[in-house]
Formats: C-alpha cells, sequence, structure tokens
C-alpha cells in the first residue's frame, strides 16, 4: 500500500474520531472545546456538511454571529437541493434576525418537502417575524386541516394570530394544541400572554411553571414565568425566577466580574460597591433614582455604566465614582463580557447588578414603599439654559413626546402606537407645546407627525438625544410632561423628577401588580390591553392629557 494513502486512512480517521469528540461536547453544552476539536478536524482535512453545520451552530450559540454565518453561507452552498440543510440554515437566520433570508431558505425547503408539515411550520415563522401576518395565517388555514395533529401547526397560528387579532383571539388554538400535545413546553410558554390578557393570572402563572418544568435550561421559559410571577404580586419567587436573565445561554446576558462578592443587602457601612450595568443603556438609567441612597449606605460606591452617561452621572452623583464599562470577549466562554479596567488595582467589597437592586430594596409586596427613589440632581446652570429655550415656546405647557425603541423590527412595532394616532393626540391638544424626545434618525416621521397633526413639533437639533444623555436630562427636568413607551427616553425622564407617562402594551412586570410603579412618584402608567386597539386606547389618552393640560 502506498504510503500516502497510509497517511490519508490515517488522517480520516483521526478527524472522525475528533468530529465524535466535538458531538459528545456540543451535546454537553461546551461549545468552546466542541469548536477546537472540529476546527482540528478541518485541518485533517475533513469537510462534511455536518461538520459544516455544528461548527455554525457551536460559533453562533457563542455569540460569534460572523464566523458562524460564514460556516452556515459555506453549508448551504454545498448543496441548495438538501432540504435538511435549507431547513437548519432558514432557522438559524431566524435566531439571527436575518428574516427576509430565513424567508428565502425556507420556501425552498418548502417546495423539496411539500409533505412535511415540519416545513410549513418553519415558513409560516418566518413569514410572521418578516411581517407577513396574513400570508401566515392563511398558509396555516390551508395546511392545519391536512395536518390535523400536528400541534407545532396548531402553536404556530395562535402566535400569528395573537399578533393580528389579540392573544384572546388565539386561546383557543394554543388550548388544541395542548389537547394534541401535553407535553410542549413551547406552547405552554405561548399560551401564558393569552392568559394574562383576559386577567386570568392564576392560569398564566400555571401555564408558564408547566412551561419550565418541560423546558427546564430555558432562559425564555424561566423569564416568562419570572414576569408573570411578578405581574401577579409574587415577588418573592418571582425575583428567583428572574436570576435567569444572567444564564449565559440567554441571548441577552453578558459576562459580569465573578471574582467580586456579590452583595444581596448586607450592612455597607465602611464598604465599597460597584454597580455593575447590565441590559441596555435605558435599563442602566431605570434604577438610577436609588443611587444616591446607596452612596448615603456606602463607604464607596463606584457606578458602572455606559460610556454615554458618564458626563451624567459625574454631574448628579459627585460622591460617587463613576466607572464606563467595556465589552470584551471571554477567553474562556466565548460570551461577551462587560470588564471595569479602571478599577484594575483596586479592592472592592461588593458587587451587584443595576436590576438586582429591585429584590434587594423590595423582597417582598410589603416593602413596596419602603423606598422611593430620587430624582436626579441635574445642575442649575443646565437647567436654567433649557427654561430659557422652552420659555420662548409659544404655550405654557411643555409636552415631550417618543413613540418608539431605537431598535425597531416588524413585530416590535406592534407594541408601540402608530403615528397616525399620535397625530390625532397632538391635533387634540392645541393648547400645549410638543417637543420632540424620539432619538435616533426620525426625520421623516416627525414632518410625518406635523403633516398629519396640523402642528408644529418643536425639535432642538443641536441636541444629541442618543447620545448627550447630560443635556437631554436638563431639558426633560424643564417640561411638564413626558409620554412615550418604555424606552430609554421615559427611563431618563421619570428619574428628572418630571411627571411621566408610559403607554405600555400588556401588563408591565415593574408595577408588581400595581396600578404605577410604587417606587415612583412621578411615574404613570397607561396600560393598553393586548386585545384593544391602538385608536381606542389614545384617544382615552389624549382625554387625560387634555384635563392635564
Amino acid at each position: 500500500m502506498p504510503q500516502s494513502s497510509k497517511l490519508s486512512r490515517q488522517t480520516g480517521a483521526q478527524s472522525r474520531k475528533l468530529f465524535q469528540n466535538a458531538q459528545s461536547f456540543y451535546q454537553k453544552k461546551n461549545y468552546v472545546k466542541a469548536i477546537e476539536l472540529m476546527e482540528g478536524a478541518k485541518a485533517l482535512g475533513m469537510d462534511s456538511t455536518d461538520l459544516l453545520l455544528l461548527l455554525s451552530d457551536s460559533y453562533l450559540r457563542l455569540g460569534q454571529i460572523n464566523k458562524g454565518t460564514d460556516m452556515l453561507m459555506q453549508a448551504a452552498a454545498r448543496d441548495e437541493n438538501n432540504p435538511e440543510i435549507l431547513s437548519t440554515a432558514g432557522n438559524t437566520c431566524l435566531r439571527l434576525g436575518l428574516n427576509d433570508l430565513a424567508v428565502k431558505f425556507l420556501a425552498r425547503n418548502l417546495q423539496l418537502s411539500s409533505g412535511d408539515p415540519k416545513a410549513y411550520y418553519h415558513y409560516a415563522n418566518a413569514l410572521k417575524n418578516d411581517g407577513q401576518i396574513d400570508e401566515a395565517i392563511s398558509l396555516l388555514q390551508e395546511i392545519i386541516p391536512i395536518f390535523p395533529d400536528q400541534e407545532y401547526l396548531w402553536d404556530s397560528l395562535g402566535n400569528v394570530v395573537s399578533l393580528r387579532d389579540g392573544p384572546d383571539k388565539a386561546l383557543v388554538f394554543f388550548e388544541e394544541a395542548l389537547k394534541l400535545n401535553p407535553e410542549n413546553g413551547t406552547v405552554y410558554n405561548n399560551i401564558t400572554l393569552s392568559y394574562e390578557s383576559v386577567g386570568n393570572y392564576e392560569q398564566a402563572v400555571k401555564h408558564a411553571r408547566k412551561a419550565v418544568e418541560f423546558l427546564p435550561d430555558s432562559p425564555d421559559a424561566h423569564l416568562n414565568l419570572a414576569t408573570t410571577l411578578l405581574i401577579s404580586g409574587q415577588l418573592e419567587e418571582g425575583w428567583k425566577e428572574y436570576e435567569w436573565r444572567k444564564s449565559l445561554l440567554n441571548p441577552n446576558s453578558r459576562k459580569m466580574p465573578s471574582h467580586i462578592p456579590s452583595w444581596t443587602g448586607e450592612d455597607l457601612k465602611d464598604k465599597t460597591l460597584l454597580i455593575g450595568a447590565e441590559q441596555g443603556v435605558g435599563d442602566e438609567i431605570f434604577l438610577s433614582g436609588l443611587y444616591a441612597e446607596l452612596i448615603s449606605q456606602a463607604k464607596k460606591l463606584y457606578i458602572g455604566c455606559d460610556e454615554r452617561l458618564v458626563p451624567l452621572y459625574e454631574s448628579c452623583f459627585p460622591d460617587a465614582e463613576v466607572i464606563p464599562y467595556e465589552e470584551k470577549k471571554d477567553r474562556k466562554t466565548e460570551k461577551l463580557a462587560r470588564i471595569y479596567p479602571a478599577l484594575k488595582n483596586i479592592d472592592i467589597d461588593y458587587f451587584c447588578l443595576n436590576f438586582d437592586l429591585f429584590k434587594i430594596f423590595w423582597p417582598t409586596p410589603d416593602d413596596l414603599k419602603k423606598y422611593t427613589a430620587s430624582p436626579l440632581n441635574i445642575p442649575a446652570e443646565l437647567k436654567s439654559v433649557w427654561q430659557e429655550r422652552l420659555g420662548k415656546l409659544p404655550h405654557k405647557k411643555n409636552i415631550g413626546i417618543s413613540w418608539r425603541s431605537g431598535k425597531l423590527s416588524v413585530l416590535r412595532s406592534l407594541q408601540y402606537a402608530p403615528l397616525t394616532e399620535w397625530a390625532e393626540l397632538i391635533k387634540s391638544n392645541p393648547e400645549a407645546n410638543f417637543i420632540n424626545l424620539q432619538y435616533g434618525e426620525c426625520g421623516e416621521e416627525l414632518a410625518e407627525l406635523e403633516k398629519m397633526s396640523g402642528q408644529k413639533i418643536y425639535s432642538f437639533e443641536e441636541l444629541d438625544l442618543k447620545n448627550d444623555f447630560l443635556n437631554s436630562a436638563a431639558l426633560m427636568s424643564c417640561l411638564d410632561l413626558a409620554i412615550g413607551p418604555a424606552t430609554t427616553c421615559n427611563a431618563l425622564a421619570v428619574n428628572t423628577g418630571v411627571e411621566t407617562w408610559w403607554l405600555n402594551s400588556g401588563d408591565t412586570w415593574w408595577t408588581f401588580g400595581t396600578d404605577n410603579p410604587p417606587w415612583l412618584n412621578n411615574g404613570r402608567v397607561f396600560k393598553k390591553n393586548l386585545n384593544e386597539k391602538w385608536p381606542g386606547f389614545m384617544g382615552k389618552v389624549s382625554e387625560h392629557l387634555e384635563k392635564h393640560i
């Protein structure tokens, strides 16, 4: 036998062995080791589709989007008529939010697999995520009579009907899915919202618990149970479940400093405390009204934050040390980690994520009135500048408005009132100056809003509402009222002390079963039932605004 053939066989055996070991580590969720072994197999010449797909998924689970997507496209290019590859590629694109690409992959997969009910299910999901709600419903209505015993088709129909017609109309489809398979954790997770929408919190909690029972390792199921418990006022258990937001399996989580002991409410006298920033910048701001209390308790408070918040926090909390974080990949987990280089040679006694302050300050319903947030101490000279500028406007009342998040997908847009409804609110209240607080690119929306309402929306174009939080806060503190959804804008406004109205679609877990956030004296929630239409809801808000003005 030629030496080259012998070496080739040995190399092939080695690569297959590496791949088998990699599959074992993948099953154990050790994606770092799995990648190491699969890259070794690739280096030895292994080039199978199975390896590329598993390698792609491993990279994606570690947040390495570019590498994962590249491997996926390589696999899809090998055999564009392979239903398994098309299905995997399409569902991966869905997970990444690449909805138009997912529709293409899964439409082709459906052509090749028209007898497979799963192909219809995946394609319907792609249509839904791409905003093609009516098309998804029509597809499912046509195919369910052919495959009536497939519970996931009923579940999918429930999801899209919930978006178009309201969660109450979806209840019957979820219930049918559970009749067919009473052990499907995903359906239990989805039906929870339907029960909440009709005010049946007992059933909502019951079904959320079943979702966790069948999906014990799912952060989504645990967090759904957490918010359902908190909405119904069951704080102690709710906080335990809310710990799942920190799980590295949660795509929104960040690895945080683990070498510093966690603060769980211990006496802070003669102790230093680092508040760690988690989630988005609006979430960082949300509980900043508690920082003055922590400064009074601790020897030294270190506030970790997005670098854009440094000028605001340094001005408002001169007795604290404000430390911006950096995001880097953790070498062991390949997960994004938030680190604080400025604290490298400083001993810190305790570390606390900012949303952990909820369970520390308000562990039970009896504690809800124990602490009240303090307004940010905006420098007087900045406030006077904005008071002067607002004083030049034609009316006495100044109402700040924002209408959406900066991150807007087709599905997320359903959570926010359309511009047409905002136009009606503005038109109905001509005795106020409406001030634009919407951050990001919104020039076209503003022009449309002015055209529809027939009123001027005042913008201060030199003010960067997305990045200049100090001046944005100073402006907001001089308003009579701020109105908008639960976004960064309203999180900042309410912490300046201005009266703030939240326009929420669905229940709000951070009111803990009460009407308004109990730790805020100036925050009010207008809750739109998920089955209610926007025109009627915004009409009621407009009436309240007329009385306010």
